[in-house]
């Protein structure tokens, strides 16, 4: 005996149909009246604004003005305002001088030793005040926007350390590193040392090309978790050194 499945499948017309419809949203916004000056559309300075709202709708957005809340600033786009560097170091042990600097460019074509040592860096040491002893100095906010040609380029910032042979070499801590693109409305962090951990370590072993090869490494940066970036002193050691 033969047996036969049917399947039976119904479907509404309504279901097939690939139109989509929304309906226009009832809604209305309007201001309490009764909060105004004389029903001049003006507010006295710290008063109160009520909106009235009236009707439906699922989605409302709001612009205030505030930084932050700005109509202008409501599709995402990249901006460049001020570009502003500023931290914090102390120069503990020994009377080296100039055994810091700072160093910045734009573009790096890669980031293997040789390309980053030989780059054509600019020093902007003269633009960020080091300390000469173990007393705290802040280098303020440093504009380094001139260094930058837009919002769709780049900045990487060394710190180039050098010590001689002979005499107990500098010990420097740095703290307080922040990287900032200042808008007119909000300022925009870029880099801090709590976030950049990884990426200081990664370019903590930079030689000098000229160093010999099989030279021990007497001196590195140190940037641990929750502690300061830190170049230690030790006696003899010759290479530069950028992180």
């Amino acid at each position: 005996m033969k047996r036969y499945l049917l399947i039976i499948c119904a479907f509404a017309a309504a279901s097939c149909s690939k139109e989509i419809k929304v309906d226009a949203p009832s809604f209305n916004v309007s201001l309490d009246r009764t909060l105004l000056v004389a029903d001049t559309f003006t507010y006295r300075v710290g008063d109160t604004t009520k909106f009235q709202f009236a009707g439906s709708a699922a989605n409302i957005a709001f612009y205030s003005g505030e930084v932050g809340k700005r109509y202008e600033s409501r599709a995402p786009s990249k901006l460049l305002g001020k570009v502003i560097l500023s931290f914090s170091s102390t120069a503990q042990y020994g009377n080296q001088a100039n055994t810091l600097k700072v160093l910045a460019i734009s573009k790096l074509n890669t980031a293997d030793s040789a390309a980053v040592v030989n780059a054509p860096w600019t020093d902007i040491t003269s633009r960020t005040p080091l300390a000469t002893s173990a007393t705290l100095v802040n280098t303020g906010a440093v504009d380094l926007t001139d260094l930058v040609t837009g919002a769709e380029d780049s900045l990487f910032i060394a710190l180039k350390y050098s010590g001689v042979t002979g005499s107990t070499q500098r010990t420097w801590t740095i703290t307080n590193w922040t990287v900032s693109n200042v808008l007119a409305d909000r300022t925009v962090p870029l880099s801090t040392l709590a976030d950049d951990v990884a990426y200081w370590t990664r370019y903590s072993d930079i030689w000098n090309p000229a160093t010999p090869a099989g030279t021990p490494v007497p001196a590195a940066w140190r940037l641990p978790a929750a502690t300061p970036m830190r170049l230690p002193k030790r006696a003899g050691s010759s290479p530069n050194r950028c992180a």
